[in-house]
């Protein structure tokens, strides 16, 4: 009855120890063979059923989900130090399965951890884990570890008092311990293969065969996948952590802080790993300031200064998008409290202050309305805290908080739309105040910085044809001035391209390659490839010879730009749009062909995707990217088949047309003028009946245009609306062949013309020169037959002398036209020479 007793317990152990394998396998079937996976995968459900038991209940049962640590230390050492005392006090027949339990416990302990490292490595909030609780389980699993060893050691002593295992004489308690050591150093990977040396466990315990084969089996294949088990989870633990991918060490360090001092220190340390673009510290950050459930997880000063981390990554360019910066200001909206502003005044402008410039930062990144919102916000909050900062005699804070109102209307001429020709001369003379108020006592910095921004609006000016006050020069030693001081250069060699310029232009494109190289801060880097991809695009439109390398060059700067397109809307719109040039321009000097067909579909279909944002509605980028698009599919529209012609055509009529109303004078007068342009290639493409009715809209766009660039003082738009305007008089004269209609058209095309000669630079623009010179050359020639004014023949016939002279390269082929007009105008001279 005894030996069946003893079997019975030897089958029973070994049971518990295949459970114990079975358990751990279930863990590992994800990482075998697809094959093997597939087989075993009727038995998952099973094993996943046992696992949750091991990791919920049983590791609830042994006090892991206390949430004090001297219960659950408690609870947890009561365990297993006791099954360890009560194993072996009792009888073996009872004492062993008791440490078998023991064995259980431990187990469960390594499923919580296995379970908690892997929601964390998944990125699971500590309040969405599968397991309670925000601390790990590495110390409880150190300890469990340890108690393999006890209760492993009291568990062969005690099977060796039922004859499944076997002990020299006179062996002691160092023995078991040196043999379950033995065993768990030989399921070590490597170390194990010491066997093939005739290595053999030195404790003197041996199991008995064949009856406790299975155990001792058992026994070892439950150590061998607990150790190997764990040991794969604790290097990828330490892994994690040394890259920085697990922040527990941090947010411990956060928990544990209970002053500002020792919280800044822990929030600085995670804010140093997102300034190198660690993405879980940066997350982190956001979620202690603004938990993601709507909470209070933490204090308030730890979000206060968690929102203050946030900006400051932002401010310094460290990190792009918009998600922390949304974060940093509902923060700011929850903690800004008529409390606070009672009780601490001055910590109260501060964060109103802080708010506002993250306020002014999204602005940026945003641009259309909500872009203008946030603008707006950032205004109103600016101009708040130096008021109160002043009344609070803190003028260095002041200072800074009233550069960010100065910096806010700068940044609104380049997303509002409507700007008076006066505005920017009085905000530059308003931001010279607030330097000259500074005065010496002023902060470099700030100064430095309030300059800059007068350089930026005089850029401003300059890009569209104002003339910039004389005022003090900017340093360009900071990036951000170095950025400037780039865009208008590129602005400079746009307008006036010249060997000079070109010059300035290289050196520009050395600079900011070398900025781009040295800069740590995110923001600077995109903005430096930025202005890099705009400086070669006005390369490439300038110097024809070097284009293929400059639309490289665009290409390259273009995809260093990809991750931040898709986070600020108005990068991306800005890549957008250098990419539409870039298909034009190689499509200008593609002959036609499906080649240009294709260049051209897809430049048409950039400008679309850019337009049609619906986050950049109304932004100023938008509008110019209508503007060019039309100008785009006017240029398309030329060599391509007469059904495809007519459709780019009308689109750009419709987008010159969706410009009319827009609030800026410059804009609508640019769009006026290429509706005439658009109206004069599209009336040829209509039925007769309709031709007259475009022309006369072209006539009127053109006028439109005339009045708008002379009201703008702009001579160079006023030129080229004019020649629009004579060329849209002459396409409607012929239109109506003979008639009074024709004389009052071809009359009010002869001075349009006649400016357009005398005023338009042929070195700079030959071909549009000699296209006007051409016709109006024959219109002076047939109205002076008409008059019989001598003069205008005598025009006619300087004009085609000097066209004759232009009739090479290119142009050659219009020299028979040429000389044909001026052997009629030499004849009609003769004729009249004779009969005086």
């Amino acid at each position: 009855m005894s030996e069946f007793r003893v079997s019975l317990l030897q089958f029973g152990v070994a049971l518990t120890g295949a459970l114990l394998f079975l358990v751990v396998a279930a863990v590992l079937i994800r990482g075998l063979h697809p094959a093997l996976e597939c087989g075993l995968i009727w038995v998952r459900p099973g094993f996943q059923r046992l696992d949750r038991a091991l990791a919920l209940t049983v590791a609830r049962w042994i006090g892991l989900d206390e949430e004090g640590r001297a219960r659950r230390w408690g609870r947890l050492l009561t365990v297993l130090l006791g099954a360890g005392a009560v194993g072996a006090l009792l009888p073996p027949q009872l004492g062993a399965p008791v440490l078998v339990l023991g064995l259980v416990a431990v187990l469960a302990v390594f499923r919580r951890w296995a379970w908690d490292e892997e929601d964390r490595a998944a990125g699971v909030r500590s309040d969405r884990r599968r397991t309670p609780g925000s601390e790990d389980y590495n110390n409880e699993l150190l300890v469990a570890l340890s108690a393999v060893f006890m209760l492993g050691s009291l568990l062969v002593w005690r099977l060796t008092g039922l004859h499944v295992f076997s002990a020299a004489s006179r062996i002691g308690g160092l023995e078991y311990v040196t043999y379950v050591a033995s065993e768990a150093l030989e399921a070590l990977p490597i170390v194990g293969n010491i066997e093939v040396m005739g290595y053999d466990n030195p404790s003197g315990v041996q199991a008995v065969l064949p009856t406790g084969g299975g155990v001792a089996f058992a026994l070892r294949m439950g150590l061998d996948l607990l150790v190997i088990g764990g040991l794969l989870q604790a290097l990828a633990v330490a892994r994690r952590i040394a890259t920085g991918q697990d922040l527990r060490r941090h947010e411990e360090a956060l928990r544990a802080a209970e002053t500002e001092e020792r919280v800044d220190a822990a929030l600085q340390e995670v804010a140093d790993l997102a300034h190198r673009g660690n993405v879980a510290a940066l997350a982190l950050l956001e979620g202690i300031a603004l938990p993601a459930d709507g909470g209070a997880r933490h204090e308030v000063f730890k979000r206060r200064a968690a929102a203050d981390m946030l900006l400051n990554l932002y401010e310094g360019g460290s990190v792009i998008g918009v998600s922390g910066l949304n974060a940093a200001i509902l923060t700011y909206d929850v903690l800004i409290t008529s409390e606070l502003q009672r009780e601490v005044p001055l910590q109260w402008a501060r964060s109103v202050a802080a708010r506002a410039h993250a306020a002014y930062l999204l602005g940026m990144l945003l641009g259309g309305e909500q872009g203008r919102r946030r603008l707006i916000e950032a205004g109103d909050g600016f101009k708040l805290a130096a008021q109160s900062l002043s009344i609070l005699q803190a003028p260095q804070l002041a200072d800074r908080a009233e550069l960010g109102y100065w910096a806010v209307q700068v940044e609104a001429l380049y997303q509002v739309e409507a700007i008076p020709p006066e505005h920017p001369p009085l905000l530059i003379t308003d931001i010279q105040g607030f330097i000259d108020r500074m005065g010496p006592a002023g902060e470099a910095e700030v100064v430095e910085e309030t300059r800059r921004l007068v350089a930026r609006i005089a850029t401003w000016m300059l890009s569209r044809g104002m003339t910039p006050p004389a005022v003090s020069a900017v340093t360009p030693g900071t990036p951000l001035a170095q950025l400037d001081q780039a865009a208008a250069t590129i602005q400079q060699f746009g307008r006036e391209p010249s060997e000079d310029a070109l010059e300035r232009l290289d050196r520009t494109i050395r600079s900011l390659e070398t900025l781009y190289a040295q800069a740590q801060a995110a923001a600077v880097r995109s903005d430096a490839a930025l202005r890099l991809a705009q400086a070669w695009s006005a390369r490439a439109r300038a110097v024809v010879s070097s284009r293929q390398d400059a639309l490289r060059q665009i290409d390259r700067w273009c995809e260093a730009l990809g991750p931040e397109t898709s986070k600020a809307p108005r990068v991306r719109a800005v890549v957008r749009e250098i990419q539409a040039n870039c298909f034009v321009m190689e499509a200008s000097t593609t002959p036609f062909g499906p080649k240009r067909e294709a260049l051209a579909e897809r430049a048409i279909e950039t400008y679309r995707q850019l337009v049609n944002a619906p986050d950049l509605r109304e932004d100023p980028l938008s509008i110019e990217a209508r503007a060019n698009m039309a100008i785009a599919l006017l240029n398309f529209a030329k060599g391509a088949r007469p059904d495809r012609a007519r459709i780019r055509l009308e689109e750009a009529a419709q987008l010159a047309d969706s410009l009319r109303e827009t609030p800026d004078p410059t804009a609508r007068a640019s769009a006026a003028l290429t509706g005439a342009n658009v109206r004069r290639d599209l009336a040829l493409l209509k039925p007769e009946d309709q031709r007259g009715e475009v022309l006369d809209q072209a006539i009127r766009d053109a006028k439109t245009a005339v009045d708008g660039y002379a009201g703008l003082g702009n001579e160079e738009g006023r030129l080229l609306a004019m020649r629009a305007l004579g060329f849209a008089h002459m396409d409607q004269a012929v239109l109506e062949g003979y008639g009074p209609e024709a004389d009052r058209h071809a009359r009010e095309a002869f001075p349009a013309l006649e400016f357009t000669v005398a005023h338009l630079d042929r070195e700079r623009n030959p071909s549009s020169w000699f296209e006007a010179a051409h016709a109006f050359s024959k219109l002076a020639a047939d109205l002076g037959v008409q008059d019989r004014d001598r003069d205008k023949l005598i025009t006619a016939r300087a004009l085609l002398a000097e066209l004759r002279q232009l009739c090479i390269g290119p142009l050659e082929a219009q020299a028979p036209y040429v000389e044909k007009a001026a052997a009629a105008v030499e004849r009609t001279l003769g004729d009249w020479d004779r009969q005086a």
